[in-house]
């Protein structure tokens, strides 16, 4: 195995290790001491990475590198009429990248509904990408909505960003069933989107 090769190898140990504690412990509670208990010696990993906020996000660039491609290849086949389903099928975009990746959902969560103060300029520079293409996406499909009277299309594009920051860490408040299948909790977060979306009260 060439130099090159093991450095490599050895790096993506490192990372797949932070992936790991960062999963389990979440940000605050992460450790360089911990990344080593997941078997790497403190000095390779110190000799690739010099601090737990590098590391940090070398494994978001992983993240949102890979839901961007994700999104990008599969948007495609999405519809934008009509616009429930269309939206509804953008979101499940998400879900379905973090089913093949569940390791990374939580950093993303982390990363999204509670950044590390130092790297907040940096994290949402990282998803700006991903931010466009949802943009993109979302005017779309209101260019194209039959949208309720008084509404400004502006306001709902901004809402509908809003709501796709929080949309799945809200599914996991409104809905605890520990254990569920993924088309349960799909079944689950289109009727949390529904309400959203409409409204729960007559007018």
């Amino acid at each position: 195995m060439k130099q090159r090769e093991r450095q490599e190898r050895s790096k993506n140990g490192i990372i797949e290790a932070a992936f790991e504690e960062f999963a389990e412990k979440g940000y605050d509670a992460a450790t360089m001491d911990g990344i080593c208990l997941h078997g790497i010696s403190k000095g390779m990993l110190y000799h690739y990475f010099s601090n737990k906020d590098e590391l940090f996000m070398t494994c978001l660039g992983i993240v949102f590198t890979g839901l961007q491609s994700y999104i990008e290849e599969h948007k495609q086949s999405i519809r934008i009429e009509p616009a429930f389903e269309a939206i509804k099928s953008y979101y499940m975009l998400m879900e379905d990248y973090f089913q093949l990746h569940p390791r990374q959902r939580p950093l993303f969560v982390n990363a999204v509904l509670k950044p590390p103060r130092q790297l907040a300029d940096d994290i949402s520079k990282l998803r700006e990408p991903i931010k466009r293409l949802n943009r993109s996406f979302m005017n779309g499909v209101i260019s194209k909505g039959n949208m309720r009277d008084g509404t400004d299309r502006e306001y709902i594009a901004s809402y509908l960003q809003i709501i796709e920051v929080y949309f799945w860490d809200m599914v996991s408040q409104f809905y605890s069933g520990d254990g569920d299948d993924k088309a349960t909790m799909l079944f689950r977060a289109e009727k949390l989107l529904d309400m959203l979306l409409f409204g729960v009260l007559r007018s």
